[in-house]
């Protein structure tokens, strides 16, 4: 994986030896901003790794996991977990050393867990925090003591996926009974709140309203703003948060940022 601080470039390769830990890497990039949840706005550089469980018909970043639709430029890659550390170290290093927050999202990062706990501890000894955002379909094992905050964001109807395949109540109510983790449900219309509010109701464990949010989805600045004020009262009638997305208010469907 180069070390220079190019925003949007792909990991390089590096070959494993025996017993190293080893990451599908996409791309990686930062420092930027966290584009939504309980942390929207904090900044923060990414790590975007490859591969999903799931096959949602909106989802923003088919490239990390449908070969089909895979970028050239980006291509996925084998990285040791020690290169990756190296990289985002020298990073934070040569921009501005306050910044040492990872998000680590995808695709499923939570396929890749146990070289991700690997990574964690690593970057918690070097005083970092970090963020995994999941659709909660994957217990997360050893992570669930070393991640400082979990993005959770179990998939409706309207993600044109099985629910058998979305759902997974085992590991929702694992991440319920986790104070670090949020709920963060991706929403088109006001009927998908009822969904939402129903799929909390199926898990063993009560979730406070305060770590639910709801996120309209787009890809473009204009459908995120028209659903969010479609939205936001009935997201607001029920204690929840609204998130934005703040990349694609800012940027649209720019990759890299």
């Amino acid at each position: 994986m180069s070390a220079t601080p190019d925003p949007t470039h792909a990991a390089t390769g590096v070959p494993a030896t025996a017993g190293e830990q080893v990451l599908r890497v996409i791309e990686t990039f930062g420092p930027t901003v966290q584009g939504e949840g309980a942390l929207v706005g904090r900044a923060a550089y990414f790590l975007r790794l490859a591969g999903c469980n799931l096959t949602c018909v909106w989802c923003d970043t088919p490239f990390a996991w449908d070969a089909t639709r895979s970028d050239h430029r980006r291509p996925e890659t084998a990285v040791t977990v020690e290169r990756v550390l190296e990289d985002f170290t020298t990073r934070s290093a040569a921009v501005d050393t306050c910044v040492r927050h990872l998000v680590i999202t995808g695709g499923e990062p939570l396929l890749q867990r146990e070289a991700l706990a690997l990574l964690c501890v690593r970057l918690r000894d070097r005083g970092w925090t970090v963020e995994v955002e999941t659709s909660g379909t994957v217990s997360p094992g050893r992570l669930t003591e070393l991640v400082d905050q979990f993005n959770v964001s179990p998939k409706l109807t309207h993600s044109g996926v099985d629910e058998r395949a979305r759902i997974r109540l085992a590991v929702l109510d694992e991440f319920a009974a986790n104070p670090r983790a949020v709920f963060k449900f991706v929403v088109q219309q006001a009927p998908d709140i009822l969904e939402t509010a129903a799929l909390l109701d199926r898990l063993s464990r009560i979730v406070e309203p305060s770590r639910v949010f709801v996120m309209a989805e787009g890809i473009d600045a204009q459908t995120v703003l028209e659903r969010s004020r479609a939205l936001v009262d009935d997201v607001v009638a029920r204690g929840w948060g609204l998130t934005p997305r703040w990349h694609t208010l800012l940027w649209g469907d720019e990759r890299g940022r």
